[in-house]
C-alpha cells in the first residue's frame, strides 16, 4: 500500500498498536508494560533499587539481588560437578 505505515512501528512515541507498549523516549515496542518501564530507565538513568548494605543503586531488582549476595555471602546455586557453590 502506498502511504501505509508498517504495523510494527508506532505512529507516534505515545501510540502503540493494541497489546503493545511503546517507550516514550525512543518508540521501541514491548509486549508488557513492566518490560517497557524497565527499558525506559535506560533513558532516564533512574535506579530505584538500593542496596541496604552499601547504598549502591540499580535499575533492575534482579541486579540488586545478585549484588547483595556479595555482602551476605549467600550462594544458592550448588555445582553439579563438585561440592562448590556459586552466587550466579
Amino acid at each position: 500500500m502506498v502511504g501505509a505505515q508498517p504495523t510494527s512501528v508506532p505512529t507516534s512515541h505515545n501510540q502503540a498498536p493494541p497489546g503493545k507498549h511503546s517507550c516514550k523516549f525512543c518508540g521501541k515496542l514491548f509486549a508488557s508494560s513492566s518490560n517497557c518501564k524497565r527499558h525506559e530507565r535506560i533513558h532516564t538513568g533512574q535506579k530505584p533499587f538500593t542496596c541496604k548494605f552499601c547504598q549502591r543503586s540499580f535499575s533492575q531488582s534482579n541486579t540488586l539481588v545478585e549484588h547483595e549476595r556479595i555482602h551476605t555471602g549467600h550462594k544458592p546455586f550448588p555445582c553439579k560437578f563438585c561440592v562448590s557453590v556459586s552466587s550466579g
